[in-house]
């Protein structure tokens, strides 16, 4: 019986440095979308890689969860789980509410819940590069477009004018008042942050009050016109 202990004993010993020299981190791995097995993955590359794939970890401040990637329903156990999909916009839904991320290849951390910060991860998708404010409802207002992982606070200077707002996981649309900006050509200092970290990121703009379109007044005119004729049958 002594025999059996320590040759089992050994054993153990030698599958933990043989594990050691292979990997230093086991996880789960969850995958769809394709037909890559699912496996558990330390170092070594177990069909699929950082450089092909999008690995997703999803921070909540409690497990089980049930989420939905792209509508396929998913059970999380941890935060060390990791769901594979292919790098792009994916959607995902918990707790009744839906967003879009951009996975981008290598590892992604996702924030589900508030008060749960992650580092930020932020993709630029879209602004404005040249505001008009002056009223003509094109471009009176600096619209910047990105895609957060995490809740985080975002703070825009321009010109000594500080813009407060916050944002959430997936797309975010935020708008800016810049009637009070003069004319002219300005670098746009945007910083988001949380207590997990920060992101910060310059972006050139103009501000041309001179440039006008005048599809409000091509609306306008058609709503008179489209009223006139309208009352014209009226008193026939």
């Amino acid at each position: 019986m002594r025999k059996l202990l320590v040759i089992l004993i050994l054993f153990m010993v030698f599958v933990s440095f043989a594990l050691a020299e292979t990997s230093s981190s086991i996880s789960f791995y969850i995958v769809f979308g394709n037909k890559i097995e699912t496996g558990i993955k330390g170092r070594i590359n177990y069909n699929y890689s950082d450089e092909e794939w999008a690995f997703l970890k999803i921070k909540s401040n409690f497990y089980p969860i049930n989420i939905k990637i792209n509508d396929q329903s998913l059970l999380l156990y941890s935060y060390e789980q990791r769901i594979v999909v292919k790098p792009g916009k994916i959607k995902i839904t918990y707790n009744n509410n839906s967003f879009y991320y951009i996975a981008e290849k290598g590892l992604n951390n996702i924030s589900l819940v508030k008060n749960i910060h992650l580092e930020p991860k932020i993709n630029i998708i879209n602004y404005t590069e040249q505001v008009t404010p002056n009223g003509d409802w094109v471009k009176d207002k600096l619209k910047i477009e990105l895609n957060s992982n995490t809740y985080a606070k975002m703070e825009v200077l321009v010109d000594q004018e500080n813009f407060n707002k916050e944002i959430y996981p997936g797309d975010n649309k935020l708008y800016f008042n810049f009637e009070n900006i003069p004319n002219g050509n300005y670098t746009l200092k945007i910083n988001i942050y949380n207590d997990k970290g920060q992101f910060s990121t310059d972006k050139e703009i103009i501000v041309n009050r001179d440039h006008r379109s005048y599809g409000r007044e091509f609306l306008f005119g058609f709503i008179a016109i489209f009223a006139g004729i309208i009352i014209w049958n009226s008193i026939k």
